[in-house]
């Protein structure tokens, strides 16, 4: 029988974070930030600043369950 095996799997504790939390001075995290900030509907900068831990913990969860709504709306 084949075994699964994770290799260096990372695992991250905020709500959708998929990938490491880019440090304040990264120019993408400043973007998305500006992004966000002018328009909170934006699903591009809302994806991209939870799935990089850039959120606090109940912003990020919020957005992850709105995000999912949407999902489930389009679907």
């Amino acid at each position: 029988m084949p075994v699964a095996i994770k290799l260096n799997a990372k695992e991250f504790k905020k709500a959708g974070q998929k990938k490491p939390t880019p440090t304040k001075d990264d120019p993408l995290r400043k973007f998305y930030t500006s992004l966000f900030k002018q328009n909170p509907d934006s699903d591009m900068a809302v994806r991209w600043l939870v799935e990089r831990g850039c959120l606090g913990p109940q912003k990020a969860e919020k957005l992850v369950l709105m995000m999912s709504m949407k999902k489930l709306r389009i679907a």
